[in-house]
């Protein structure tokens, strides 16, 4: 597990300490759950009067890390302050930062957020600010000086469970080495799991306990289901698979044998030129051509690719390719805005999916692909891209990432770069200008086919 600011939990269970029944009931609940965190409210419980006291003496001898909040808080300055009055009480430098700014919902200001967390770690504190799941927002907090981030689940109290999975998976895509904690809406152990699965370091949650029917009974279920999820998590789970596609093989997957060699052209000329010298995967990428006339080169591309038992993959034109009975397509992110998604599954079609950051990773993953593209690895003059190239330690991030779903190095690739590609963690590498714009087209196909067999 990651530490938190230099501190290794014994688990991933942070539990409130709100809406009990009774004193013993709490304790009861972090008894039997073996809780690692405490959270607590300054603004709920008074360490003035003698009821105050007596909840602080109960809250130490819980013997665990006690995780001061300033829930309630609406401003900066009333957070900075209550952030200062725990750090007096408990002695911890630890505080949980919530500003909100909606009171229905209680949905955290993000302006106010971002500022008091600023302020705070200025003042020496360490601090677990609650967040929505905002990359943009997240990146600001981590360059003010937060180490741990608590995106919500849903809003307090709400026990909706993980509303935006996507969102989620895309904050632990963009960053992987920060601790992640999910705060607020859980209210089964299910959730949790779920999140621990999605490979959060842990998941901090009260009203799912306090107010269950056995608060001691429900808070044991969160933390078994808390150490189930990220078993399952460390275990590497196989990716899902739609049953009613076609199975693929790629490294180790039974079905379908996809070559490790990829080429990309951009007329069936090509592919009646260059399939029969022992092409077994190719894609055909035509850009701004009337419907006519690509349709005419999808048929002819498909006949060429049938005849010498090679695989056709139709980048961009979906519709067409589905209609010519075509059953492999590539889009890129932009394509993937505007394309029927599930007009391509209920096809039997498979997908692959370009992607470029960890945003767009967590997407392309999220359509269970045939194969996820990383690219531009090298620089390429094929088009003007955005991106920088990527390189080969990014391609090595990416196998970690991608689990069991096969990985595409494209971009600037050539003879001598393949096997670098490959050494990474790439199952197959495609190639474009360095075929199209040899001087021996076939020659180089009999180079590439000699490095990737």
């Amino acid at each position: 597990m990651r530490s938190f600011y230099g501190e290794t939990l014994a688990n991933g269970l942070m539990l409130g300490t709100a809406q009990y029944p009774s004193p013993k009931v709490l304790s009861d609940a972090f008894a039997r759950s073996g809780a690692a965190v405490a959270t607590v409210s300054l603004r709920r419980e008074s360490g003035r009067d003698r009821a105050g006291q007596d909840f602080w003496e109960l809250i130490r001898a819980l013997n665990v890390h006690v995780l001061p909040n300033t829930a309630g808080c609406h401003s900066v300055k009333e957070a900075v302050t209550t952030a200062h009055m725990a750090r007096e009480v408990f002695g911890t430098r630890w505080i949980k930062l919530e500003v909100i700014g909606e009171e229905d919902t209680l949905q955290p200001d993000v302006f106010g957020l971002v500022e008091a967390a600023r302020i705070l770690t200025e003042d020496g504190f360490q601090v677990f600010p609650y967040t929505p799941e905002d990359l943009v927002v997240a990146d600001k907090l981590l360059r003010g000086g937060c180490e741990v981030l608590m995106p919500w689940g849903a809003p307090i109290g709400s026990g909706m469970g993980l509303n935006n999975v996507f969102g989620l998976r895309a904050m632990r895509a963009h960053f992987p080495d920060v601790p992640l904690v999910i705060d607020a809406g859980i209210g089964l152990p299910s959730h949790a799991a779920q999140a621990m699965e999605l490979g959060f370091d842990a998941v901090l949650l009260n009203t799912a306990v306090a107010k269950a029917g056995d608060p001691a009974a429900m808070a044991e279920a969160f933390a078994t289901a808390i150490r189930a999820g990220q078993l399952a998590a460390d275990a590497d789970p196989m990716p899902p698979r739609d049953m009613a596609l076609d199975s693929v093989d790629w490294k180790g997957v039974s079905g379908m044998s996809l070559d490790r060699f990829y080429p990309i052209f951009d007329s069936a000329a090509w592919l009646d030129r260059l399939v029969p010298l022992g092409i077994k995967l190719v894609q055909l990428r035509i850009k701004d051509t009337p419907a006519p006339m690509l349709r005419r080169e999808i048929r002819q591309a498909k006949a060429i690719c049938a005849a010498h038992d090679c695989t056709l993959v139709i980048n961009d034109h979906w519709q067409i390719a589905l209609e010519e009975g075509c059953d492999f397509i590539h889009l890129g992110q932009e394509d993937l805005d505007t394309a029927d998604l599930s007009a391509i599954r209920d096809a039997g079609a498979r997908l692959g999916v370009s992607t470029h950051d960890k945003a767009e990773l967590a997407r392309a993953l999220d359509l269970r692909p045939a194969y996820i593209a990383l690219g531009p690895i090298y620089p390429t003059i094929l088009k003007k891209m955005k991106w920088h190239e990527q390189g080969l330690d990014r391609l090595r991030d990416w196998r970690e990432l991608v689990g069991q779903t096969p990985l595409v190095a494209i971009g600037g690739m050539s003879v001598a770069r393949a096997a670098g590609a490959f050494d990474a963690g790439a199952d197959c590498v495609a190639a474009v200008t360095d075929i199209t714009l040899h001087p021996s087209p076939e020659d180089r196909i009999a180079d590439w086919l000699g490095a990737t067999r």
